[in-house]
C-alpha cells in the first residue's frame, strides 16, 4: 500500500515564457516609478530649499532693520523752486523734512513760462 500525503518545499521554479513576460512589464513599470518619485522628490527638495532661502533672506534683512532702525528706499518727494531766495529745497512728501536746500543754477533761474493752448 501507498500513501499520498501533500507537502511543499523550497524548490526551484522555472518561470513559462508568459510569465517571464510579466514579471519584464511589472519590471518596467516599476523602474518608471522609481524615476517618477525620484522626479518629484528632487522637485520638492527644490521648492523646499527655495522656500529657505526665501526665510533666510527675510530674516537677514529684517535682522538689520531692527539692529539699524532704518531702511533706504524710494521716498516720494518734492522739488520746491524758490524764485525770491534764488533756493532749489527738496523735501518728503510723507514727513515734510528737507533733505536737501541748494542755490539754483542758472538753467534754473529762469522761469519757465507756461504755453496756453489755443481754442
Amino acid at each position: 500500500m501507498v500513501r499520498n500525503e501533500k507537502c511543499a518545499r523550497y524548490l526551484r521554479y522555472n518561470f513559462t515564457e508568459w510569465e517571464l513576460k510579466e514579471i519584464a512589464d511589472e519590471l518596467a513599470q516599476a523602474v518608471l516609478d522609481k524615476k517618477g518619485a525620484e522626479a518629484e522628490l528632487k522637485n520638492f527638495k527644490t521648492e523646499v530649499t527655495n522656500h529657505i532661502a526665501i526665510a533666510e533672506g527675510k530674516i537677514e534683512a529684517n535682522s538689520e532693520y531692527i539692529r539699524s532702525g532704518y531702511k533706504m528706499k524710494n521716498v516720494d518727494c518734492e522739488t520746491q523752486y524758490n524764485y525770491d531766495t534764488g533756493m532749489v529745497t527738496v523735501v518728503r512728501v510723507d514727513t515734510g523734512e528737507e533733505i536737501e536746500a541748494r542755490s539754483m543754477t542758472e538753467e534754473e533761474r529762469q522761469i519757465p513760462m507756461e504755453l496756453q493752448e489755443f481754442a
